[in-house]
């Protein structure tokens, strides 16, 4: 894939997911059957950019990897999903990021154990700028800090569309809300940073800070939705969900991906829900992740309206 033709670059961290659904979350006495598992992998730029691909979207990665068996299975996830690794880094004699995620089946209430990990994340000078300047999109985590400061401002300059993921460092925020024209943070991190009420009018006062739309993720309530024109909260689609890891991930790649085709914010919303919930029947955050035709079909289904 050459570099002029992405869509979008992704910057951030990536994982070697291992996820087993179990009927009840294990207590420290007694054991607990595992009812199915898979590996995958995950992180959350590098999910969007997976979910953006699968949709039709030309996508990279910038991030970086150890040289052991979870860094050779990070890499050709990327490419099963034909997500460019041109940029993706490989550090010799570090150990990649590696999760392991219980899913409790009855309520879909999940648990996140890290492994130890000795990677270092990118430095500024690792960017690829060029290939940043020339991509439509660059899709950042708040994770890797002073690096995707760096590239959201090199990407700002060139007239690239920043899409921020957030689900921590506050501290970074203010800096880097300037350079930024869509910001998706989760509900959790929204509340814990602003408060937990009037989240829709919180969310148009960081407008001024620089984005020119805020989507608040709420899970199954949905998300709110501020844009220049016009603020509103969308329920999420009703679907029979085996396990949400990754729904997140998986909605900010569908929402850049609608971004692409340059629709409204409500149309980029709907579009975006819709991908999530498809991704939510099946374990993992990216083996149920839909193609466009399937999403279509869905929303053609489920919300005529969409597309007003």
């Amino acid at each position: 894939m050459n570099r002029e033709n992405l869509d979008i670059l992704s910057v951030g961290i990536c994982t070697d997911d291992h996820i087993a659904v179990i009927p009840r979350m294990p207590s420290f006495e007694g054991h607990t059957k595992m009812i199915q598992s898979s590996q995958q992998g995950g992180g959350p730029a590098a999910t969007a950019a997976v979910a953006a691909s699968k949709l039709g979207a030309q996508t990279g990665f910038v991030g970086r990897v150890g040289d052991d068996r979870s860094g050779e299975f990070i890499a050709a996830d990327f490419e099963r999903y034909g997500v460019s690794t041109e940029y993706l880094q490989l550090q010799k004699g570090r150990k990649s990021r590696k999760v392991f995620v219980l899913v409790e089946e009855s309520s879909g209430e999940r648990a996140f154990i890290d492994s130890e990990s000795s990677l270092q994340p990118p430095e500024p000078e690792d960017l690829p700028l060029e290939a940043i300047a020339a991509a439509k999109i660059l899709f950042i985590d708040s994770y890797a800090g002073e690096t995707v400061l760096a590239a959201a401002k090199r990407a700002s300059n060139s007239g690239t569309e920043v899409i921020l993921d957030c689900e921590g460092n506050p501290d970074l925020l203010p800096r880097l809300l300037p350079y930024v024209d869509v910001f998706i943070p989760s509900g959790a991190f929204f509340k814990k940073w602003q408060g937990e009420d009037k989240i829709m009018e919180k969310a148009q006062n960081l407008r001024e800070r620089g984005p020119e739309q805020i989507v608040v993720t709420l899970g199954e309530r949905g998300c709110i939705c501020v844009g220049a024109k016009e603020s509103f909260s969308l329920p999420a689609f009703p679907v029979s969900v085996v396990d949400t890891t990754g729904c997140g991930d998986v909605f900010h790649g569908g929402y850049a991906f609608a971004r692409l085709q340059g629709w409204s914010l409500r149309r980029s919303a709907y579009f975006a829900s819709a991908v999530a919930a498809l991704k939510a029947r099946k374990i993992g955050g990216r083996e149920g992740i839909p193609d466009l035709e399937e999403t279509l079909e869905f929303l053609e289904e489920r919300a005529s309206g969409w597309k007003d």
